[in-house]
């Protein structure tokens, strides 16, 4: 079988939300002939997003992983920020952008400024000011 098939079922999968294992077996055969493939690395995200609370961990953990092998990829940073903001762990966020300016080049990517924005308007200033 073709590889980039493989990512292209994985995509189909997805984005037609099966539910009875398909899609994990698919997307999770796309990662491993993947690794670092960005698209592969959304579609594994993209699940674990449908998994509620257990999925909210795993997703978690997955982008610890990536940020640790990757500490100064925007996607990876914004994905992680916007995380915590919609668990409301706004302190959390607040850490996470002022740790991972210190690893990205700000000017550099206007959907950073626009995340790190968001997370201090929700944040009111509260945790900036202590």
């Amino acid at each position: 079988m073709q590889k980039d098939l493989v990512l292209k079922i994985a995509e189909l999968l997805c984005n037609n939300d099966i539910t009875d294992g398909r899609a994990k077996y698919w997307v999770e055969k796309a990662a491993r002939l993947f690794p670092g493939n960005p698209a592969a690395y959304r579609l594994k995200e993209r699940l674990l997003e449908r998994n509620g609370e257990d999925g909210w961990n795993q997703l978690f953990d997955m982008i610890q992983t990536e940020l640790y092998a990757r500490p100064d990829d925007t996607y990876l940073n914004i994905r992680l920020v916007a995380l915590y903001r919609s668990s409301h762990r706004l302190r959390d966020a607040v850490l996470h952008c002022q740790e991972a300016e210190k690893k990205i080049p700000v000017e550099s990517s206007l959907e950073w400024c626009s995340c790190v924005i968001k997370t201090y308007e929700k944040d009111g200033g509260s945790f900036c000011s202590d």
